[in-house]
């Protein structure tokens, strides 16, 4: 069991009844069913993947066990990808003006986190009975996989992880790296990073789990630095690039005739810049104003 995660102990089919809200039969028959609740679609982007995207009662009782008993417990602070109160934010600051970064993103992650892995998470992570630990591993898998989409499948991911992630921890300790991890990406750095490549490596093999080379990066003091979408060698910053494709994006508004989903998508890109780089942020901010002052 990780030392790093409070257990839930919930040992009966009443127990769960009273914490999530459901009833036993109802929890059971959408279990037993739960392949027909998922309407998955592929997403497109610079990390195209599928999304199993779970419909109808079986994503109201997800957000009911996310709500109810995941989004309280307690998880360590290394971890930053769907922890409430830290962001991609959080994650980059911890690796400001390193010497070295090195990033390792894990090949088809949420696919790769079986029902096997689940199952052990309620039974023996967060310490339920095996019946309350079947029950809720077939509420929160499809097709013997993490789904990704579903309300709970990042703090599982996250408690999944969990033990592979004190090994990890270990050996950075021993040579002064710092580790956070964001979801399936994982960052360090410290002089000695390099160094433990092949050994986080293996210890993520033994859990079930790929990092081909082409997932891994090397930063040296040469290099820009860049997590999760920011970069970190001086302060950390939003990429230029980054905020001049959200220009070219508010240019683009006025050859649209209904610019309105678009304009939404930029006021969010911008209110991550905002995060980052305010003054960047009211830059663009205005740029999108006076733009839409022109467009019909």
């Amino acid at each position: 069991m990780s030392s790093d995660i409070t257990p839930l102990k919930i040992y009966s089919l009443r127990d769960l009844e009273y914490r999530i809200g459901f009833n036993r039969q109802l929890l059971r028959q959408t279990a037993a069913t739960a392949g027909h609740y998922y309407r998955p679609f592929p997403k497109k982007g610079p990390k195209p993947r599928m999304i199993d995207n779970p419909v109808s009662i079986l994503k109201e009782i997800q957000g009911r066990i996310q709500e109810r008993l995941l989004s309280d417990i307690s998880l360590p602070d290394h971890m930053h990808g769907g922890v409430t109160s830290r962001s991609p934010i959080t994650n980059a600051s911890q690796h400001v003006q390193a010497t070295v970064v090195v990033t390792l993103d894990i090949r088809k992650f949420f696919p790769s986190v079986t029902n096997k892995h689940i199952f052990h998470v309620w039974r023996n992570v967060l310490d339920c009975s095996p019946t309350i630990a079947r029950l809720l591993t077939q509420l929160t898998t499809f097709e013997r996989h993490l789904p990704q989409g579903s309300p709970t499948s990042t703090t599982l991911a996250n408690i999944v992880l969990a033990e592979s992630d004190q090994k990890i921890k270990s050996l950075c300790k021993e040579q002064d790296i710092v580790y956070t991890r964001f979801v399936d990406d994982l960052i360090f750095s410290g002089e000695s990073s390099r160094s433990i490549i092949n050994s986080v490596v293996r210890i993520l093999k033994k859990a079930g789990f790929r990092v081909p080379h082409a997932k891994m990066r090397v930063m040296g003091p040469r290099k820009r630095h860049q997590i999760t979408g920011i970069v970190v060698n001086g302060k950390i910053a939003v990429p230029r690039e980054k905020r001049a494709n959200i220009r070219a994006a508010i240019r683009s508004l006025e050859s649209l005739k209904d610019p309105g989903r678009q304009t939404l998508s930029i006021i969010g890109r911008i209110g991550f810049v905002r995060q980052v780089n305010p003054r960047s942020a009211e830059s663009l901010h205005r740029l999108l104003e006076r733009t839409k002052e022109k467009s019909p």
